[in-house]
């Protein structure tokens, strides 16, 4: 069993820490921009619309290859599957790229999106957790097929989110700062 919950445990884990880091810069920039008075509910409805579109991709992925012949689904399967490793390959150099100013790009995104107004700021949340959600339910979606019938891939890619996410939620209560550059340079995946 955890033989095929741990993969899942750190994707969930490692992806929910990319994408708590994104919101919790997202939350900071929105209070530093806006001073006291900034409300950080369109970030939310941001973040939760990407949410609800990473669920339902995995779910579409679930139920087309249910709809197709044994033969279909090991070539649906089979695709999918490298283009998990395109995405990973793809992440690896745009983070190497990128991981030092992301901060500040996103503090300047945040920043535009304030002055244009709250569905500015929503679509500036729902695109940078979109890409990292998306992500994360191909990464499980290909795991769980690759294990079989069994429910420890999505126990374990459940522990590692809300572990993340409890995580996350300490790193931003605490105002700890945190190298984001160093921090993508050490959690890149390792091919």
């Amino acid at each position: 069993m955890w033989a095929d919950a741990l993969p899942n445990l750190v994707i969930g884990l490692r992806e929910g820490l990319e994408i708590g880091l994104v919101v919790s810069i997202l939350l900071a920039a929105v209070r530093r921009v806006g001073g006291g008075g900034a409300t950080t509910r369109p970030v939310w409805l941001g973040v939760l619309a990407a949410a609800l579109l990473s669920l339902g991709f995995g779910a579409v992925l679930t139920f087309s290859r249910a709809e197709l012949s044994a033969r279909a689904q090991s070539i649906f399967a089979g695709l999918l599957s490298v283009a998990a490793v395109a995405l990973v390959t793809w992440m690896i150099f745009w983070m190497r790229r990128t991981a030092r100013g992301l901060s500040g790009q996103l503090r300047a995104k945040v920043s535009d999106a304030v002055t244009v107004g709250a569905g500015a700021l929503a679509a500036t949340a729902f695109i940078a957790v979109a890409r990292e959600g998306l992500e994360t339910a191909l990464f499980v979606w290909t795991t769980v097929q690759a294990s079989g019938d069994t429910v420890a891939p999505l126990a374990g890619a459940g522990v590692g989110i809300a572990a993340s996410i409890g995580l996350c939620w300490l790193l931003y209560r605490s105002s700890v700062k945190i190298n984001i550059g160093v921090f993508f340079l050490l959690v890149r995946p390792s091919c």
